[in-house]
C-alpha cells in the first residue's frame, strides 16, 4: 500500500496533463491562439454559418465522399449537418449539434459519435475561439511587407524564411499545378498568413526547418469566392490550419496536414481528399512529460522491490 500512494499521485498528474477538455493551444504573433478550436481538438470544424447578413448563410454543411479519410475528429456547430458516402471515414469522433442530421450511406462511418446539449456547448465555445483568432490575426501588421501576394504558376517555386512569429498579409494566394511554396523556419517559429482575396491551390505547401503544421495559420478573411483545392491524386497539398470563417471550402481533392475550419455554407471533400489533424507542439510536450513520469514511476517501483 505504501507504494500505491505515489502511483495514485502520478496517475493524477497524468490525468491532468492528458485529460479531456484540456487546452494546449499554440500561440502565434500578437497572442493569437485557436484555443478549443485547434487541431488537437478537430481535423474539421464547421462554424455553423458565419457569413454576412446579406448572403443568408445560416449553417455550414459538411460533405465527405468516396475515398476521403479524416484523421481526427469533426465538429459541426450551429444547425449544420453532414453527409458521408462511399467508404469515407472519420477516425475520431463526429461531434454534431443537436439540430443537425447525419446522412450516412455506403460503408462510411466514424470512430465515435456525440450529439447532445453538452456537445453544443463545446462546439459553441470552439466557434467563438475560432472567430476570435481570425479577427485578432487579421488586425496584425505584416512582418514581411515586401510580400503582398503569392501567385505561382505551373512548376513555380518560392521559399519564405521565418525566424520568429511571422505575419504576412496577402491580397491573394494561388499555387499552380506542380508548384511548391516552401516555408523554412525552426520549431520555435510560427506563420500567420492573412488572405483577403482569392485562395486557390493546385500545388504544394511544404515545411522545413522544424516548424510544425500547427504553427502555420492560413486566415482567409471576408466573404468571397470559395477556398478551392483541385488536381488529381491529392496533388494540392497544404500544411497548416486553414481558417475561413466566411467562405465555402472545396477540397476536390486535396490533402491538408493540419486542420480545416470553415463558416461558409459548405465544406466539401471528394475524390479521395484527406485531412490529417496534427497535435500542437505543446500537446506533444505534455505527452512526452507524461511518458517520463510513467517511466520514472516504473523505475521507482523496481528499486523498491529490489530493496525489499
Amino acid at each position: 500500500m505504501k507504494n500505491s500512494l505515489p502511483l495514485l499521485g502520478l496517475v493524477g498528474i497524468v490525468t491532468l496533463v492528458l485529460g479531456p477538455g484540456s487546452e494546449t493551444a499554440l500561440g502565434f504573433a500578437g497572442g493569437v491562439t485557436l484555443g478549443s478550436a485547434g487541431p488537437d481538438h478537430y481535423a474539421i470544424l464547421a462554424l455553423g454559418g458565419q457569413g454576412s447578413g446579406s448572403d443568408a448563410i445560416t449553417s455550414t454543411n459538411v460533405s465527405i465522399a468516396n475515398e476521403s479519410t479524416i484523421t481526427g475528429s469533426v465538429g459541426i456547430a450551429g444547425s449544420g449537418g453532414i453527409a458521408t458516402s462511399g467508404n469515407a471515414f472519420i477516425t475520431g469522433t463526429l461531434f454534431l449539434n443537436t439540430g443537425g442530421t447525419w446522412n450516412q450511406s455506403g460503408t462510411s462511418n466514424a470512430g465515435a459519435f456525440s450529439q447532445s446539449a453538452a456537445t453544443d456547448a463545446v462546439l459553441n465555445q470552439a466557434v467563438q475561439d475560432a472567430l476570435n483568432a481570425s479577427t485578432q490575426a487579421a488586425a496584425l501588421d505584416s512582418t514581411q511587407p515586401a510580400i503582398t501576394s503569392i501567385a505561382l504558376g505551373a512548376n513555380g517555386t518560392m521559399t519564405i524564411t521565418g525566424t520568429g512569429d511571422e505575419v504576412i498579409n496577402l491580397t491573394s494566394f494561388s499555387l499552380g499545378n506542380n508548384s511548391v511554396l516552401t516555408l523554412n523556419a525552426p520549431a520555435s517559429a510560427s506563420f500567420i498568413f492573412n488572405i483577403s482575396g482569392g485562395f486557390a491551390i493546385q500545388g504544394k505547401v511544404m515545411l522545413i526547418g522544424g516548424i510544425s503544421p500547427a504553427a502555420v495559420l492560413w486566415n482567409v478573411t471576408g466573404t468571397g469566392t470559395a477556398v478551392a483545392f483541385s488536381g488529381g491524386g491529392n496533388s494540392a497539398q497544404l500544411s497548416g490550419i486553414l481558417l475561413a470563417p466566411f467562405r465555402d471550402i472545396q477540397i476536390t481533392p486535396g490533402l491538408v496536414n493540419g486542420e480545416v475550419i470553415g463558416g461558409g455554407s459548405s465544406i466539401s471533400l471528394s475524390g479521395g481528399a484527406d485531412i490529417n489533424a496534427v497535435p500542437e507542439p505543446s500537446t506533444i510536450a505534455l505527452l512526452v512529460l507524461a511518458s517520463f513520469l510513467v517511466l520514472a514511476r516504473i523505475g521507482i517501483g523496481r528499486r523498491a522491490r529490489a530493496n525489499s
